[in-house]
């Protein structure tokens, strides 16, 4: 069942502008939006690093690799904290990699 929601115009306009791109309504758009922002938000991505992700690339003198090492360790944080379980760290859950098959494999 299908409840009203209130947005503002610009939020709208742009639903209606971006949906339009992929054949979507502006309602099925900030659907789609709102399924990213809490995909995003569910796997520990805070405005502060969504944003560092958006920056341009490191300088040349920048270790490439310390941003991908603070966000081990907030992880690590948020596990022993209890405020994430290991799966929720994971691109592939424990369930997902019981599951799978191997197509077209050598053996």
């Amino acid at each position: 069942m299908s409840k009203s929601l209130r947005v503002s115009d610009a939020l709208f306009d742009a639903a209606t502008l971006d949906g339009s791109a992929w054949s979507r309504s502006a309602a099925q758009q900030v659907e789609h939006w709102a399924r990213l922002g809490r995909a995003l938000e569910k796997r520990g991505l805070t405005v502060e690093s969504a944003l560092t992700l958006l920056q341009e690339p490191p300088a040349a003198n920048q270790d490439p690799w310390a941003d991908k090492r603070a966000r081990q360790q907030r992880d690590l944080a948020r596990l022993d904290a209890g405020a994430a379980k290991q799966d929720d760290l994971a691109w592939v859950t424990a369930d997902m990699a019981r599951n799978a098959k191997i197509l077209n494999g050598p053996y």
